[in-house]
């Protein structure tokens, strides 16, 4: 769990407390209107940041996925975690929509990816969309033999949609 979301549950914590401290009550013993909205304005806080972290989980774990779908050279389950129009998008190459990134990935099948790995350095969510950046590195053996290392830093735009998180857009920078 990061500090920001620790804090903002325990100012919650702290808010409900003083609510309650200060006559809550009206007249008739029943909870004052206003303080029914602050509740569920801060009842409505914690599930946002609740649904937030879950979120975030959910595409550090389909990132990983697709890593692993990298290392194994698995063109048509790297296309399926895209949308119909998504692209990859890399200095000198934009390739767009799902069959099209399916077709480019499958002509790599004579290539060995010996490492790939990804590394998170910042999420941020809005409704049902996410932008993730961070850093990558990856290790291949060409069919001739050539081994390849290139790293740099990635940004991935993702949607929520069908329950799952789809890219919409991949990009890279060496």
């Amino acid at each position: 769990m990061n500090k920001l979301f620790v804090l903002k549950k325990i100012t919650v914590a702290i808010v409900i407390v003083v609510l309650f401290v200060f006559n809550p009550l009206n007249s008739d013993g029943q909870i004052k209107p206003t303080n029914l909205l602050k509740i569920s304005l801060i009842t409505s806080t914690i599930s946002y940041d609740e649904k937030e972290q879950q979120y975030k989980k959910e595409i550090e774990t389909a990132l990983q996925k697709y890593s692993e779908f990298v290392r194994k050279v698995d063109g048509d389950a790297i296309a399926d975690m895209f949308t119909e129009d998504g692209e990859i998008a890399n200095p000198g190459a934009s390739i767009k929509g799902r069959e099209e990134i399916r077709k480019f990935l499958n002509s790599f099948k004579n290539v060995t990816v010996e490492l790939n790995v990804n590394t998170t350095e910042s999420i941020t969510i809005d409704g049902e969309t996410a932008v993730q950046t961070g850093t990558y590195k990856q290790r291949a053996k060409l069919a001739d033999g050539k081994v390849v290392e290139v790293e740099g830093h990635f940004k991935a735009e993702w949607i929520h949609q069908e329950n799952k998180w789809l890219l919409t857009r991949i990009g890279t920078k060496q």
